[in-house]
């Protein structure tokens, strides 16, 4: 449990620290929004890297070397289409970068999910319908 939390305080501030902005970051553990909500949980868990409209224009973004991924985009680059599984795997076990590759690492999102219903019965159905439901949220945003 104490993991995901040392983790996600290691990744704010390591990113603070990198940073020449003057950012605020604090360490705020994950806190219970219904997995059947993509739009909370995205305010909740990802507005705050990736902005309130997915352009990579969070409070957080600023603290970051190169400028996040406008997520209204993911359609628009794969022929019109969101890459369900590749967003599916990215917002579940994150993206690293491959050794060279510039930018953010994405950070996975299945240890702290599992966090908020540890020890129920069904919690990888959980996880699996709140990745599920943000990734629906995500195509919600995409641009026409």
């Amino acid at each position: 449990m104490i993991g995901w939390r040392l983790y996600f305080a290691f990744a704010l501030i390591s990113t603070t620290m990198i940073s020449t902005a003057q950012v605020e970051s604090r360490k705020i553990p994950i806190r219970y929004t219904s997995p059947f909500s993509g739009d909370k949980m995205y305010a909740s868990y990802c507005a705050a890297c990736h902005g309130d409209n997915g352009k990579g224009d969070g409070p957080v973004a600023a603290a970051m070397t190169i400028p996040l991924r406008d997520l209204t985009t993911l359609s628009k680059s794969n022929k019109g289409k969101l890459p369900r599984t590749r967003v599916f795997f990215a917002i579940l076990n994150g993206k690293p970068l491959r050794q060279g590759e510039q930018g953010n690492e994405m950070p996975g999102w299945a240890e702290p999910f599992f966090s908020l219903c540890v020890g129920q019965r069904g919690c990888g159905a959980e996880v699996q319908m709140r990745v599920v439901r943000l990734a629906d949220y995500l195509e919600s945003l995409q641009s026409k």
